[in-house]
């Protein structure tokens, strides 16, 4: 279930707010060498409340929002990990082109388990993140520039950095 929302005031400004609510499933239908059949299953709660505002001073527009993961505050050891700001401020250099940088914080409650090694991976299993584990945790850090360079064309060109903050190990 998600719902979303966007309130336009006088000024021009954007409030957005919203909410997702799900319940994904991860299940492995599994044989060993001997023929013995072995099913995993697991189902965790994901729900997020988030809400954000954008406003246009002049040539710069900015973007601030909050993001609160409930799902994982509920599931796992409460912290505040949870809350997840985010950033981001443009500055229009030139009619229709703009500078931009932006951060956010984001946690995922899925990984991997796999072997690193493998040249190529025939199979990639997912599991949940334990319960008594806290979810993977980044920073994302993001510059960019984008514009048109003619009528019909637009170009978006971005630079990333993702700090890792809490990998599952």
């Amino acid at each position: 279930v998600r719902a979303h929302a966007t309130y336009y005031s006088d000024l021009h400004d954007f409030y957005f707010f919203g909410f997702d609510l799900a319940f994904p499933s991860l299940e492995y239908n599994l044989q060993n060498n001997l023929g013995a059949p072995r099913r995993i299953a697991q189902t965790s709660p994901e729900a997020a409340l988030w809400a954000s505002f954008q406003s246009t001073f002049g040539k710069f527009q900015v973007a601030t929002g909050l993001h609160l993961e409930l799902g994982s505050l509920f599931y796992r050891m409460p912290s505040f990990d949870y809350l997840q700001p985010r950033v981001s401020l443009s500055y229009r250099i030139a009619e229709e082109w703009r500078a931009k940088v932006s951060f956010g914080t984001y946690t995922q409650n899925v990984l991997t388990v796999n072997n690193e090694d493998d040249v190529i991976s025939l199979f990639d299993a997912w599991i949940h993140v334990p319960r008594n584990l806290h979810s993977q945790q980044s920073n994302h850090y993001v510059a960019g520039l984008e514009g048109k360079p003619a009528d019909q064309v637009s170009t978006n060109l971005e630079v990333y950095f993702k700090e890792n903050n809490s990998l599952v190990m």
